[in-house]
This record gives C-alpha cells, sequence and structure tokens, in this order.
C-alpha cells in the first residue's frame, strides 16, 4: 500500500521488492541490493568485537565468534610443550605457539604492521584503516564480475584469486611435498607450519624461525630432557622450561 508523489522515491521503494543483492560483505553472509546499506552494514563490524574468554582469540564476526567457542568444548588433545595450555584443534595449537616463537605471518596491505592471527589483522583493518577502505571502495567501482556468481571485484587481481574458488586452480605448488595451493599465502602457511626449516641437531624438533631455534637450543643445557623448570613464579610458585613463558605467565597475575 505504499504510495509517494516522488517518482525516485518510488523507484527505491520497488527494488525492496527485488530479491537479487549484489553488495556482499566481505566480514560475514550478509548481502544487499544497495550499496549504501552494505556500507552502513559494515559501520557495525566496527562497533563490535567479540573476545575469547578461554584465549586470547577475538574476531567482529559472530559467527565466526561461535565456531571458535565450539572448539573449547571439544576433547583438547594438542598440548602445548612450552606452558600447559591445551587445545580441541591442531590449528588453534599452532596460533598458540606464535605466542612463543613470535611469528607474525600476517601482514597488513595499507602499512607495514604483521600480526600473529588473520582476526587481528582484520580488526586492525577496521579500526586503522576503516576510512580509508570506505573511501577506496567509494571512488573505485566494483566492474570486474565473476562470470559464474555475482560476485565484482574493484581489482582484477581479486577477481582472478576468486575465480580459483570456481576453477580449482592452485598455481602454487609446494618444492617440498606434492601439495598445491590457490593463494601464495597458504603456500607460505603451509611451508611454515610442515616444512620448517630451522632444525635442532640435539632433537627432531624444527622451527619456523632461527631465533625460536636459538631459545630452544638454550634449553637443551639439562632442563628439557631432566624435565628441570627452572623459572619459578614468585606469585604462585609455578615452574616453566623458559623465562618468557613466566613473563607470560605472570602478567596473568
Amino acid at each position: 500500500d505504499y504510495s509517494t508523489m516522488t517518482k525516485a522515491n518510488f523507484h527505491r521503494h520497488i527494488q525492496t521488492h527485488v530479491t537479487l543483492k549484489t553488495h556482499q560483505c566481505s566480514l560475514c553472509d550478509r548481502s544487499f541490493y544497495r550499496k549504501y546499506f552494505l556500507e552502513q552494514h559494515l559501520k557495525r563490524h566496527t562497533l563490535e568485537k567479540f573476545s575469547c574468554q578461554n584465549c586470547d582469540y577475538s574476531t567482529m564476526v559472530r559467527s565466526s565468534f561461535q565456531r571458535h567457542i565450539e572448539t573449547h568444548l571439544k576433547i583438547k588433545t594438542h598440548q602445548c610443550n612450552l606452558c600447559d595450555k591445551s587445545y580441541a584443534r591442531k590449528d588453534n595449537l599452532a596460533h598458540h605457539m606464535r605466542t612463543h616463537t613470535g611469528e607474525k605471518p600476517y601482514q597488513c596491505s595499507y602499512c607495514e604492521k604483521r600480526f600473529s592471527r588473520s582476526s587481528h589483522m582484520t580488526a586492525h583493518h577496521q579500526k586503522t584503516h576503516h576510512f580509508q577502505t570506505d573511501i577506496q571502495t567509494t571512488v573505485n567501482e566494483k566492474t570486474n564480475q565473476c562470470s559464474f556468481c555475482n560476485k565484482s571485484y574493484v581489482h582484477a587481481s581479486s577477481l582472478v584469486k576468486h575465480l580459483r574458488t570456481h576453477t580449482g586452480e592452485k598455481p602454487y605448488k609446494c618444492s617440498d611435498c606434492d601439495k598445491s595451493f590457490a593463494h601464495k599465502d597458504f603456500l607460505g602457511i603451509h611451508r611454515r607450519q610442515q616444512h620448517l626449516p630451522y632444525k635442532c641437531s640435539e632433537c627432531d624438533k624444527s622451527f619456523a624461525r632461527k631465533d625460536s631455534l636459538v631459545n630452544h637450543i638454550n634449553t637443551h643445557s639439562g632442563e628439557v630432557h631432566t624435565r628441570e623448570k627452572p623459572y619459578q613464579c614468585s606469585y604462585c610458585g609455578k615452574c616453566f622450561v623458559l623465562n618468557s613463558v613466566l613473563k607470560g605467565h605472570m602478567r596473568t597475575h
């Protein structure tokens, strides 16, 4: 029963009955038929931050947060060998190990900052470069459209990466095994996790970074094989193999 004296308002109203929604949110599964509504929706992602009470995980996306919470409800079979934390999934343990090694594989495309988790980089994009992203998407119309679905992209390179989800193309091949990947970043993550270049000469452990290997070699002064933990917390008496782990523990007090 909608009526109006303005032709422009009438056309906008008619669009509300059109089911085709071509503007897809990159942070969740919502889509919109007008770019303006998508821009308003994106601002909501900058207002909410979901932080896990069981670990240091945080995200702007509710669905991702809910999936993460489920991992804490499962049996935790993956134990960290440097502290007493354990995880239900192997990839979560790998993320945690970066707190010990200092590895930060995710680099911001707008500045030089690096992050240990992709979710931390996404939050950084939204908080620090939010307006820069808005301006870029406003100035550049998305003219590169996928021929398989209705998604479109500002940059042709982004479209090429997206097309691989339809074609299954994986041009980045690992030189150490027969695995291939659609994106160069995925290959880098695989190599760091599966083909660690820095190997300890005293045991069978390997590391992604040289400084992590050096820290590990220092533990061969006796405490690794004798289970000695020389670094003790002055607050609760708990002992640790590495001083860096003790410092991280001290912050919990």
